[in-house]
Formats: C-alpha cells, structure tokens, sequence
C-alpha cells in the first residue's frame, strides 16, 4: 500500500447528492424498532402456521373415502421409532400385523401418520378389515424389534360419545337407549 498527497475535501462536498456514496456501513435500528418487527415476524410465523395445519387437516380428510370407518394407533414411546425406515414401510408392517392382504388393500385401506399426535389414521371401508386393524397390539418392525400399539376405532363424523351417569341397574340396554333418543339428542349408535 502506497499513501500519496491528496486534496482538501471540504465537508459540505460529503453532503452534495450523487456525489459520495457509502458503501458499506452499519445502519443503527433504534432497539423498540426492532422489538417491533421481531414481533411482527413471529405474528406472521404464527398465522402462516395455523394456515398450514388447516391445510394439511383438509388434505387428510380429502384422501379419506365417504362412509369410512377411522382406526387409530397409538404406538407405546411414540411415533418417531415407527417413521425411521418411512411411511410406506410402516403402512407394510401395520397391514402385516393385521394379517390383511397388502396388494388387495393399497387402494382401499389408506394408512396416514400424524406426527403432532404421535398417532396412526388408518381408514377402511370393510367392516372386516376394521375388527382386523383393532385387534392389533404389536407392531413388528422386522425380526427383533416389537412396538406396542393401542387401537381403537374413532367416533363417525357428527357423533359424541359420552357416559351416562346415574343409570339404575333395573334398566336393560333397549330401555336405556329408548330414553336416550329424543329429539334433543343426536342420534345413538350404541
């Protein structure tokens, strides 16, 4: 590097428009400022996650044929250890340990894992499928490794469930049915 005489520059020839320029330099942004758009920022985040989880909701209840029955899994240690090898292994070793015909069902039987729930959807029209997938109670992941599941079959779409409190034993089932289905109810399955 070599320094040379230079000129005088005069001060007001910094301020005179198109003539200097800064390059690279520090912008300074008031604290608050920034607070604010941190803020701003995570309010964005926030609404552009809750439009995500609709939009994944309404995408699973687009693959879920009419009139299907909902079974659900819940895997003992959670799902993570199930999702190792992929989902199309897992949909395989659910469908093998419900001892379901794998080429028969691919269509039919649709496996969808949910990874916020640490659960398993599956949907079935067969009724006979159905009892299969709720009797599963391990998964087997190959030929040492076992998972433990629970599974029950989920309330149809425009059902409650519930308990009824205070029933006095002298009721047979019919009965109590017959006093539960008026016109303040939604309809009783059983």
């Amino acid at each position: 590097m070599e320094v040379v005489e230079g000129d005088e520059v005069d001060p007001r020839e910094f301020t005179a428009p198109g003539q200097w320029f800064q390059c690279r330099g520090k912008k300074v942004v008031p604290l608050e400022k920034s607070r604010r758009e941190i803020e701003a920022e995570q309010f964005r985040l926030r609404q552009a996650g809750r439009k995500l989880a609709a939009f994944s909701v309404e995408k699973q209840e687009a693959q879920i044929p009419e009139g299907a029955d909902k079974i659900i899994l819940r895997p003992k240690g959670g799902l993570d250890r199930l999702l190792k090898r992929g989902p199309a292994y897992l949909t395989r070793m659910i469908k093998a340990s419900a001892g379901v015909n794998i080429q028969e069902t691919e269509e039919e039987d649709i496996v969808i894992p949910n990874t916020k729930q640490h659960s398993i959807l599956i949907a079935t029209t067969s009724g006979e499928r159905k009892m299969k997938y709720v009797s599963i109670n391990l998964i087997k992941l190959g030929e040492e490794e076992q998972v433990p599941v629970f599974a029950y079959v989920a309330t149809p779409d425009g059902c409650g469930k519930g308990v009824g409190h205070g029933v006095d034993r002298i009721f047979t089932q019919e009965e109590i049915m017959q006093m539960l289905r008026h016109k303040a109810n939604p309809e009783v399955i059983g």
